[in-house]
């Protein structure tokens, strides 16, 4: 068994693709409408045991530097480790 977390806007998902991703729909993790801190708790209160996905797409622009790509990879990086992951 597995479970998959994904960090979306569902403001934005109702829009054509070009325009979800112009709004912003793929966002960092933590700034989504999903609770991850209280799906963890969640899976935690179950003993879950299983798999865990944590994704985070991003919509890429031609003016994205590589350093603002790490940086926000990084970011994410350090949400996780604050919830224990």
């Amino acid at each position: 068994m597995h479970d998959r977390l994904r960090p979306q806007r569902p403001d934005a998902q109702r829009a054509g693709l070009a325009e979800a991703l112009r709004r912003g729909v793929f966002c960092a993790l933590g700034d989504g409408d999903t609770d991850i801190p209280a799906v963890m708790a969640a899976l935690h209160e179950i003993d879950y045991s299983g798999w865990l996905v944590v994704e985070q797409d991003q919509s890429l622009h031609a003016d994205m530097t590589r350093a603002q790509l790490v940086a926000g990879q990084r970011r994410n990086l350090h949400y996780l480790a604050s919830l224990g992951l």
